[in-house]
């Protein structure tokens, strides 16, 4: 497998740094930058190019949100949302994840995190899962049926005791954007 490439965006030095070293320590991820607020986030990965984004909600300059939103416009990555535990906290947690984010993590103890090495696991599995989860959907994008192909089962005869089944998946904020597509 590849070296997973990150870009971590925190304004805090210290949370960049601790961030850093948890992901650097996994053989497979390395840590290519780091910004200290969202504007300078979306230049590192204009020039960088990362596999997955971690970052933090709460910044000068360009908040979480708003970088989110111009990351999944610009560059559609897998993007880690970092943050703390307050109810304030949570609903912006929850509006990232409608807005595309992959996931989330709560620091422990507030923006400034100092045992955020209870969360070190989960950052790195939030991280693979993050980057397997791009590379699914970079191999289906080379997988493009032929449009007659898609035609012919379009217009293949169904025996009348076959069924066709529908399923819709949802996560957190889910219910709402399940709402969006099948209103209630």
């Amino acid at each position: 497998m590849e070296t997973i490439k990150v870009l971590v965006i925190d304004d805090s030095a210290f949370m960049r740094k601790l961030i850093s070293d948890f992901l650097n320590e996994h053989p497979q991820i390395e840590v290519i930058g780091t910004a200290r607020n969202g504007e300078e986030g979306l230049e590192k990965i204009h020039a960088l190019k990362p596999n997955v984004v971690t970052l933090d909600i709460e910044m000068p300059v360009l908040n979480g949100l708003e970088t989110l939103e111009r990351i999944m416009k610009q560059y559609p990555l897998p993007v880690i949302m970092l943050s703390s535990q307050t109810k304030a906290g949570t609903e912006i947690t929850i509006r990232c994840l409608q807005k595309g984010a992959f996931d989330f993590i709560e620091k422990p103890s507030g923006s400034i995190s100092l045992d955020l090495y209870k969360v070190k696991e989960q950052l790195i599995e939030k991280v693979m899962h993050a980057y397997q989860a791009q590379q699914k959907v970079k191999f289906q994008h080379h997988k493009i049926t032929p449009k007659n192909q898609i035609e012919n089962r379009m217009e293949r005869k169904r025996s009348p005791n076959e069924k066709v089944i529908v399923a819709i998946g949802t996560s957190t904020g889910g219910p709402k954007a399940l709402h969006q597509v099948i209103p209630f």
